[in-house]
């Protein structure tokens, strides 16, 4: 008569081990890929507030607003994932214009405009590249992602 068999054996083992790490792999990739839209989200939004609020100071002062300076100054990304926002007579053009970010930046903002069209635009890094949305007036979406970004007149920071 032969003994009853208990338990698994080593192949079997061996081939949940690998199914598990099929599905780790396959599963962070997904989050990965959920963060990164997440912050593209976030940056598109808040360039469409911009942009809302570039039209609401050029119906009350006939002229949009020029931000040359990137606010945060320091580019979000990699190491570190936020910064907070500036403020002081450098960033005041923001508080003219109504616009800031209340919680952790985790892109750079600025705006470059004259009398009669705006372009806003949004920065971050990610990996060895930057990547970087642009907005305009006339509701032209750009996103690009290089090693320099320069787009519209203006490079992130």
């Amino acid at each position: 008569m032969s003994k009853a068999r208990r338990g698994f054996t080593l192949i079997e083992l061996m081939v949940v081990v690998v199914i598990v790490a099929i599905l780790a792999a396959v599963g962070i990739s997904a989050y990965n890929n959920y963060i990164e839209d997440a912050k593209r989200t976030e940056a598109q939004t808040a360039l469409a507030d911009i942009a809302s609020k570039q039209e609401a100071y050029a119906n009350t002062w006939g002229t949009y607003i020029n931000i040359a300076a990137w606010n945060p100054s320091t580019v979000p990304g990699n190491e570190k994932a936020s910064a907070a926002w500036e403020v002081g007579d450098e960033f005041k053009d923001w508080d003219v214009l109504g616009f800031a970010i209340t919680g952790p930046a985790r892109w750079s903002y600025a705006v470059k405009a004259d009398d009669s069209s705006y372009v806003v635009g949004a920065c971050r890094k990610r990996g060895e590249n930057m990547l970087s949305l642009h907005l305009s007036s006339a509701n032209r979406r750009t996103v690009i992602e290089g090693t320099a970004t320069i787009v519209t007149g203006f490079a992130c920071p």
